[in-house]
């Protein structure tokens, strides 16, 4: 072909199933209706409730604060026996993992698959933001600490675990691999994603981006071998 001519090969990689979790949003159609009506689902906090979240009083009076946050409806939900977690365990991990491992599931049935039916190598490439969950919430807790331990508290907290840990608790074959690359972490994954479908690591593949604490997205990307 010379280079006069237009390239129309494809490599047989397409996005086959999408899932988020962000504020307002549970679904993909849902986000769609934000964007198409101009809702960017803001919500003003009162002074009780942000006391309650550990905002000082000083910083409430100062007039350059904005009492407005985004929140993800239900969070704190999560179907410890769909994943055989114990409660226990739940309350250990890191919200952005249980949503990470709930929008891993939602993608994949978006893509009509289960992560028991996907009969191909899927690898896992996972974008993951800063966590401060376990300073905030577990480090103070001393008798969670004394019951398991910082080493397993650490492991159910630290974002360089999140795309194994998901990798294993849906059962998948693939490569899991934690990608940090700042504000493109989440097209570093996607690209990482579509490079181990070219070279048959993986026949699927899940790309998360979890940023910040808000937001959660998964693709499914699948590659001409898992035909």
């Amino acid at each position: 072909m010379s280079q006069d001519e237009p390239n129309t090969q494809t490599d047989g990689i397409a996005i086959i199933g999408m899932a988020v979790r962000l504020p307002g949003a549970d679904t993909i159609n849902d986000f769609w209706e934000m964007l198409v009506e101009g809702d960017v689902a803001l919500q003003t906090q009162s002074r009780d409730q942000l006391l309650s979240r550990g905002v000082r009083p000083q910083d409430l009076k100062d007039p350059r604060y904005v009492p407005v946050s985004s929140i993800i409806d239900q969070a704190e939900g999560f179907d410890t026996e769909y994943f055989r977690i114990s409660k226990a365990e739940a309350r250990l991990m890191d919200p952005q993992h249980r949503l990470a491992l709930e929008c891993s599931v939602n993608a994949l049935e978006d893509a009509a698959y289960t992560p028991d039916q996907v009969g191909a190598d899927v690898g896992v490439f996972m974008s993951v933001g800063k966590n401060a969950y376990f300073e905030q919430n577990i480090r103070p807790n001393n008798s969670i600490l004394e019951d398991v331990g910082i080493p397993r508290a650490l492991l159910y907290n630290d974002r360089t675990y999140a795309a194994t840990y998901i990798s294993y608790r849906l059962g998948l074959s693939g490569p899991a691999l934690h990608v940090d690359s700042a504000c493109s972490g989440s097209a570093a994954a996607i690209h990482m994603a579509c490079q181990s479908l070219r070279t048959g690591e993986c026949q699927m593949a899940l790309a998360l981006a979890e940023r910040e604490c808000f937001c959660r997205t998964v693709l499914v990307i699948w590659g001409e071998k898992s035909a």
